[in-house]
């Protein structure tokens, strides 16, 4: 979930076999870290910040179908995301 002055927004988790939750938080950070650099914090509002929230889910999810604090590439994750659109 995320939430802003005026909106609420929520995604499903994305499904993937789960093996081990050691770096999803992580993982949700460095999505949103990176997409605060890109467009800047105050830009994270409406279907922006709903894509990163969809990109943050099937991230974590990424990692957690993995042992350890594996998070996904660039490659895994774009390539992960075109499927579930």
């Amino acid at each position: 979930d995320a939430f802003t002055s005026e909106e609420h927004f929520s995604v499903p988790a994305h499904p993937l076999q789960f093996v081990d939750g050691v770096g999803a938080g992580d993982t949700v950070g460095a999505v949103f870290s990176e997409a605060v650099i890109q467009h800047g914090i105050i830009n994270l509002q409406g279907d922006l910040l709903r894509e990163v929230l969809r990109c943050a889910s099937v991230a974590a999810a990424i990692t957690c179908s993995r042992l350890g604090a594996q998070p996904p590439t660039k490659f895994e994750l774009t390539t992960e995301l075109e499927k579930s659109e």
